[in-house]
């Protein structure tokens, strides 16, 4: 049997509360997470030509020359 109270007045069992934020260690990993990827792009310079649209408005490339035409609609 161990003595009674051994575990009770150890330092470190429920004596210190718990650290308030983050972890330690963990800022630096989740503040540059998001800029994990790619960066964003730079401003264009003033007085540069307009940005290209996004690929989302680019519309689509034409048929290549050996795909027949369609027909026309009936009349």
């Amino acid at each position: 049997m161990g003595a009674p109270g051994a575990y009770a007045g150890a330092p470190g069992y429920g004596a210190a509360p718990p650290p308030s934020g983050p972890p330690p260690g963990l800022g630096p990993l989740f503040q540059s997470y998001g800029s994990a990827g790619s960066p964003p792009p730079p401003p264009p310079p003033s007085g540069s030509a307009p940005p290209p649209p996004p690929p989302g408005d680019v519309p689509p490339p034409p048929p290549p020359s050996d795909v027949p035409p369609p027909p026309p609609p009936p009349a």
